[in-house]
């Protein structure tokens, strides 16, 4: 299994001189979103709207992949006036920024190998490294999926098992229970399992996985005279 862990940098440099520089606004120090969603990200901070259009917004990645550690350039867009004067993106339009009163990083249909560590920097080129950051933890969340037989038939005595691919991230939670009686929960397994099926057993049985998010199946079970 191979682990990779990503992050990404964004360094707004500006050449303009504050006093105190501080955070008006970031995300969330952990965001969690969905996958196939859309999510922005904004920053901002205390600088008149004329500095603010005098900064470079960069992105950069950077991940670890065994031992051997990695970073590639993502996109670059420069603001005087308000006016793109350049714009550069490898990995449009997956992943955009853009700058009206917050400067916001875009990321379009996330997936989960978006899941990284952020980290915003604003910095003042004429004030050397002079600069603040700020990280924030991007976390993926994956819908849960039910992969299930449509009907399963055994013969009274047998053992009756229905066997579900279930996944999603987090883990979801499983439950079954037999229709029309939602409430009447049989199992939290991902598999069901009755042993000596008795004809009393047959019917439609509901297995529902619940993340955040839910998803149900129905399945029928057909037990058999001898």
């Amino acid at each position: 299994m191979v682990f990779r862990f990503s992050s990404y940098f964004v360094v707004a440099f500006v050449t303009v001189v504050v006093d105190c520089l501080t955070w008006t606004k970031y995300p969330d120090s952990v965001t969690r979103v969905w996958n196939g969603t859309t999510v922005a990200l904004k920053w901002d901070y205390n600088l008149t709207t004329e500095e603010k259009n005098a900064a470079n917004i960069a992105i950069n990645r950077a991940w670890d992949r065994g031992n051997e550690s990695h970073r590639e350039f993502v996109a670059v867009k420069n603001f005087i006036s308000g006016q793109t004067v350049g714009y550069a993106e490898v990995f449009a339009p997956h992943i955009t920024i853009s700058r009206s009163e917050e400067a916001t990083l875009i990321i379009n249909e996330v997936a989960k190998e978006d899941e990284s560590v952020y980290k915003f920097t604003v910095r003042f080129l004429t004030l050397g490294d002079r600069h603040i950051s700020r990280n924030f933890s991007l976390e993926v969340r994956v819908q849960p999926t039910l992969q299930c037989p449509k009907t399963v038939r055994i013969t009274q005595g047998e053992q009756a098992i229905i066997p579900c691919i279930v996944t999603g991230d987090p883990k979801p939670n499983i439950t079954w229970s037999k229709e029309p009686q939602s409430g009447n929960v049989v199992s939290h397994n991902s598999t069901l399992v009755i042993d000596n099926a008795r004809i009393s057993d047959s019917g439609t049985y509901n297995v529902t996985a619940n993340n955040g998010r839910s998803i149900s199946v129905l399945v029928e079970l057909d037990i058999l005279c001898k």
